[in-house]
């Protein structure tokens, strides 16, 4: 696979803009976002919701600042590199040893978790390297 640095912007581009689309979900309708999970409303929930919106929103905006330059931004990309293949664990983790598949169809579960691993190792292969020097400051 040829490494080239505008699949990488475009890549970093369109789950920026996955990320601020859900983040401006849970902030904006977080009622709907509840409704249609089927919980039970208590009254942390929406401020929950919102508060992990904000981070999402937040985690979209330093991911398309990051498809602008992705050389300068490698730890942001290394970041989600991080958060693609931690989720992706916790998926197989929460399948195997809690017994979440009682809850949440399996097949959903594992369809996720081979996405994300698919993301993680793009991800990997496409990160630029060896572009940082090193800056002495003596």
């Amino acid at each position: 696979m040829s490494r080239s640095p505008q699949t990488l912007r475009v890549v970093l581009f369109a789950i920026s803009a996955l990320e601020g689309v859900a983040g401006l979900v849970l902030i904006f309708a977080t009622g709907w976002v509840l409704m249609l999970s089927g919980s039970g409303l208590s009254s942390f929930d929406p401020y929950l919701l919102k508060g992990i919106g904000l981070v999402a929103l937040a985690f979209g905006y330093l991911l398309c600042v990051a498809a602008r330059q992705p050389a300068r931004y490698v730890a942001v990309i290394d970041m989600l590199i991080f958060v693609a293949f931690a989720a992706a664990i916790l998926n197989v983790y929460g399948l195997v040893a809690l017994g979440i598949g009682a809850y949440f169809p399996a097949s959903y579960l594992i369809a996720r978790t081979i996405v994300q691993v698919v993301i993680g190792f793009v991800l990997f292969v496409l990160r630029p390297r060896g572009t940082a020097a090193m800056v002495s400051t003596a």
